[in-house]
């Protein structure tokens, strides 16, 4: 499945990436890596990270979504969670973490309140 998967989300960087007639060492050269890295990503060779597909998706001026969408829709099967990992990505660390923090206020406020109501 992995494999699959790193090929698919590679087809749609490259499909991209040549719809903006840019070459794979342009993209590679503006994400700081080599042509054959960015190459290897794009056949489904190596697996990429999330950072790098940040980067690659900024340089290609998409949303990482755009990259994922058919791909991710299987393994989160609710949007409204896609969503909220995408704007979580946009946070810087302390903001994660205060969010992280608030999620889990809410998940206590929430059980304090179906305990008191039953």
């Amino acid at each position: 499945m992995g494999d699959n998967i790193q090929r698919r989300i590679g087809a749609r960087i490259r499909a991209e990436r040549t719809q903006q007639g840019l070459t794979v060492a342009e993209v590679g050269h503006r994400i700081g890596l080599s042509s054959t890295q960015v190459a290897k990503y794009e056949i489904g060779e190596s697996t990429i990270s999330v950072c790098t597909l940040t980067e690659i998706a900024r340089v290609l001026s998409v949303p990482v979504a755009s990259l994922l969408d058919e791909i991710a829709t299987p393994l989160v099967a609710n949007r409204r969670v896609a969503l909220l990992l995408l704007e979580y990505n946009k946070l810087n660390p302390e903001s994660q973490a205060l969010l992280i923090c608030i999620a889990k206020s809410l998940v206590e406020a929430g059980n304090r309140y179906l305990l008191a109501a039953e």
